[in-house]
């Protein structure tokens, strides 16, 4: 009798146990989905088919609903000079220098630049020569377009991966240039004039700090792509350089418009961007964009540190600060 007992204590006490780490467990899991869902930003559980559209955020105790006037389009700048169009061998399509996406609100009529560093550590997908994807790996952002097959088959990768690096992010079309493409239009658009804000000398000697410059045919490419590479963080100063000339040469290119009648197409014909530019937008959505004002006050940065890694730098995004910054540049608050 007294063994009888003594089973039935120690089956309770095991209950008791079993039942104690399971809500332990039970609990740290309904944590971990409480934490995941908070920082779920953009496509708020995507598994159940809801998207960003739809979604209603609640974040450090307000409400906020995804602003759905909004237009998301990325820009990727491609260092490489071959014709962007032609499929390539996965690793062989050139890399994203410059990244940007461009938020347009249709309603307002205002547009935002938020620009990403190609530096960036993040998931990148690799694909194998007919575009099937193989498998998912660490590695720098820009990346990502090298690791598909040129052309759409890389502007979609690119396009996926930005999307899931701010939080799922809805981003409606691409557009990418290669190299020759900037000083193609550049000159076009009779060069772009801009003061500069920081010193430049390392890229040219006339590049310096305050100074009034034209930029005109290589001087246009080496100011958005020169850096010291042998610099750690050599890529932040460039990054700011690369906004400061595209909000001056997309109002160029509307003056350029101007002067042409307000023609589009004979606007695009003159540009000559089609051997340079690869994009899934209409030719009525290229000419909506340059009807909006692409301010230097209205360019936001994803935040992060850059850290000097093994064979190059790294950048590692700010997490709290790009929901913060996501929040501001793409949602409305609900009032209750």
């Amino acid at each position: 009798m007294k063994n009888k007992s003594r089973k039935r204590k120690q089956m309770m006490i095991s209950a008791v146990i079993v039942v104690c780490v399971a809500a332990i467990v039970a609990g740290y899991f309904i944590k971990n989905v409480q934490d995941r869902e908070a920082l779920q930003i953009g496509s708020i559980s995507m598994g159940s088919g809801a998207s960003a559209e739809s979604s209603v955020v609640h974040y450090k105790g307000k409400t906020y609903q995804y602003n759905k006037n909004l237009m998301n389009v990325l820009f990727l700048g491609i260092d490489t000079t071959q014709d962007l169009s032609q499929e390539d061998m996965p690793g062989d399509a050139g890399q994203s220098d410059c990244i940007l996406v461009l938020s347009m609100d249709k309603q307002k009529k205002t547009a935002r630049l938020l620009q990403v560093s190609r530096d960036t550590m993040t998931d990148i997908d690799t694909y194998d020569v007919s575009g099937n994807y193989v498998s998912t790996i660490q590695g720098q952002l820009a990346l990502q377009y090298a690791y598909g097959t040129g052309g759409k088959s890389s502007c979609w990768a690119a396009k996926k991966t930005v999307s899931r690096l701010l939080y799922d992010l809805p981003i409606d079309a691409y557009f990418s240039m290669n190299l020759d493409g900037i000083s193609t239009v550049n000159d076009a658009v009779g060069g772009v004039t801009l003061k500069l804000s920081e010193d430049a000398t390392v890229v040219d000697p006339t590049f310096q700090k305050g100074s009034t410059i034209t930029l005109q045919g290589d001087m246009a490419e080496q100011f958005v792509r020169k850096r010291d590479t042998n610099v750690s963080g050599s890529n932040v100063s460039r990054m700011k350089r690369q906004t400061e000339y595209i909000t001056i040469l997309l109002q160029s290119m509307r003056e350029f418009m101007k002067q042409n009648g307000n023609d589009f197409e004979e606007t695009y014909r003159k540009l000559k961007l089609k051997p340079y530019t690869v994009t899934d937008l209409s030719m009525e959505q290229l000419e909506d964009m340059l009807s909006y004002d692409f301010l230097e006050k209205n360019i936001e940065t994803v935040p992060g540190t850059t850290k000097e890694g093994k064979e190059h730098d790294e950048f590692y995004v700010d997490e709290d600060g790009l929901h913060d910054l996501l929040i501001q540049m793409f949602y409305t608050e609900v009032k209750e």
